[in-house]
């Protein structure tokens, strides 16, 4: 069976279901509304829907085709008229899930385990927490709270090796090899979290090239003009922190993708990795994105996935903003094609906007990035590992936390020599041979 596009709507009493169906026998339709299931079926199209809150097939329920459009509007009245249904846009999270798309649990599970005081039994509620005050690096905070939290949204238990929620591995034994030059590791499937991070700091200790950051230092003409580029989500930014209304609704090409996420329940085993991570994933979709201004080209793939470690080396070990924003830092000043410090942080503030805006800002993002992996013949890989689980994720993430978290963006500021290379003292150096050089022809 096909499952067919749709958007759902709602006012005060009503919830508004329109499916594209076309050439279809209108009179052969079945839909069926119980609580808060709604199914529609017609040879060749399938479709159930969870939704946030209950409606009622009574006498005000309607159905009507249009012809000429190829879709079937529907509407069903709220079980309590006035209820707002959240998140209707976030069409992944109402799609019932197919049996086989879950993770199961480890077939073997230790029985009559004695319970865990902290995890009583039942629905968890939201905990009272000012997560302005919440730092990601505060050993004292209880991330088994929010992790209570994500547990109840999502079932999966892995002790995989890396991708999203460290659930992966297997996949990269002989991608690594066809051209995969995004990919830092010699042997990914066979690399420690440890081993990791130690190479991919070796890497780019290595890979670092004074002489051409000294080149993009002196002959910056072009990177001032990718600095003062506007993207539109900092133009949207802009009116946001004005306090104007932003109007947002994904496109129909962007519906249509996450209408084909796959549909899978995860336990979330360390949600603060989870947070972190998606960082350096906005990162590097900003850096790309100011410089191509807006336009993606044949390389964005490879640039996209070079500057985000828990891509390219599948380095997702961090502990705080500060330590992601090194690792940023880092990879913009070695690889990519312009490498200069304030470009850098103009992409780190780039960043915060996308973080600040909320999740489907994020959600937007995360399906650019999608896209530019899909249409490629070996990066198409990360979207499997990392990139569609982020993007279904992101659809149940906390507002509070990704809050908390462009905040700390925000007030995150690094110096140079936090790097580990002497950038001031390549800076100065450079300049007074240039100065010295002058006086000379003088």
């Amino acid at each position: 069976m096909i499952t067919p596009t749709f958007t759902i709507r709602q006012d005060n009493n009503f919830i508004f279901l329109d499916v594209k169906a076309p050439f279809i026998k209108a009179a052969n339709v079945e839909i069926v509304a119980d609580g808060n299931l709604v199914s529609f079926c017609i040879n060749p199209y399938f479709l159930k829907l969870e939704l946030p809150g209950r409606v009622i097939d009574d006498e005000n329920a309607k159905a009507s085709y249009d012809v000429s459009e190829g879709v079937v509007h529907v509407q069903f009245p709220k079980e309590t008229p006035g209820e707002d249904f959240p998140n209707l846009d976030m069409l992944s999270t109402m799609m019932v899930k197919k049996e086989s798309n879950i993770l199961k649990k480890p077939l073997i599970q230790e029985m009559d385990a004695p319970s865990d005081p902290s995890c009583p039994p039942g629905p968890v509620p939201e905990p009272q927490i000012d997560w302005q005050k919440v730092h990601f690096d505060d050993p004292d905070f209880d991330w088994g709270l929010l992790q209570r939290i994500e547990d109840q949204k999502m079932n999966y238990t892995s002790t995989t090796h890396y991708g999203f929620n460290d659930q992966y591995s297997g996949f990269l034994k002989y991608n690594a090899l066809v051209g995969n030059e995004v990919n830092d590791l010699e042997d990914p499937e066979r690399t420690s979290v440890e081993e990791r991070k130690e190479l991919r700091i070796k890497l780019e200790d290595e890979k670092f090239d004074p002489d051409y950051y000294l080149a993009d230092f002196f002959d910056s003409e072009q990177i001032d003009e990718v600095i003062k580029f506007v993207p539109e989500y900092r133009k949207t930014y802009q009116q946001f922190s004005a306090g104007e209304t932003v109007p947002f609704e994904f496109t129909e090409e962007e519906r249509r993708v996450l209408m084909q996420l796959p549909r899978r329940e995860y336990l979330i085993s360390n949600p603060k990795k989870i947070y972190l991570n998606l960082i350096e994933l906005i990162f590097a979709y900003a850096y790309d994105h100011r410089t191509t201004y807006g336009e993606p080209t044949t390389e964005s793939a490879w640039t996209t996935g070079k500057l985000a470690v828990n891509i390219s080396s599948l380095d997702n070990d961090f502990n705080n903003v500060k330590q992601v924003a090194i690792a940023c830092a880092r990879r913009s000043l070695t690889f990519p094609l312009y490498r200069n410090w304030s470009l850098f942080q103009t992409c780190w503030e780039d960043t915060f906007e996308i973080l600040r805006l909320g999740r489907r800002y994020i959600l937007r993002t995360l399906l650019a990035i999608r896209n530019l992996f899909e249409h490629h013949d070996v990066y198409h890989i990360y979207n499997r590992l990392l990139i569609d689980d982020y993007a279904y994720w992101c659809q149940t993430a906390n507002d509070n936390v990704l809050l908390a978290l462009a905040q700390q963006v925000k007030e995150c500021h690094i110096t140079k020599s936090e790097t580990g290379w002497e950038l001031d003292e390549i800076e100065r150096s450079a300049v007074e041979v240039e100065h010295e050089g002058q006086g000379q022809s003088d």
